[in-house]
């Protein structure tokens, strides 16, 4: 049974049917379609960004200006980020960790900030 649609609401103009259900529901899924496809552009955005900071946000070493390399031909890197990845985790590597630099004359590499609090211990 229907719902009869009052005078006063005819008069001002007001709609008269119900919306169909077919409709909304369409707008519903490109909406719900939209939401996924904008949630997984910006995932694949931030991940860019994250491989691409390291280039954005790093100070150049102090040595970088002065070293001079004579190269035969020109060499071009072909990921750049992975790069200054691999090389901050080596320098991460050596500047953290105990190695052997000489093991005949029994030079030792010690980890930088062991060697700082040795340093000011016995001094310069």
């Amino acid at each position: 049974m229907a719902n009869p649609v009052s005078q006063m609401s005819q008069e001002a103009g007001h709609e008269t049917s119900d919306a169909e259900a077919g409709g909304l529901a369409k707008v519903a899924i490109v909406i719900a379609v939209l939401v996924t496809l904008v949630f997984f552009g910006i995932v694949i955005l931030f991940k860019a960004f994250a491989y691409y900071q390291p280039l954005l946000h790093s100070k150049a070493h102090a040595l970088a200006e002065t070293r001079v390399e004579t190269l035969s031909e020109p060499r071009v890197e072909v990921d750049p980020p992975r790069v200054k990845i691999e090389l901050d985790q080596i320098e991460e590597h050596v500047l953290t960790s105990y190695d052997w630099v000489d093991e005949e004359a029994g030079l030792v590499r010690i980890p930088i900030d062991r060697a700082i609090k040795h340093l000011a211990k016995r001094g310069l």
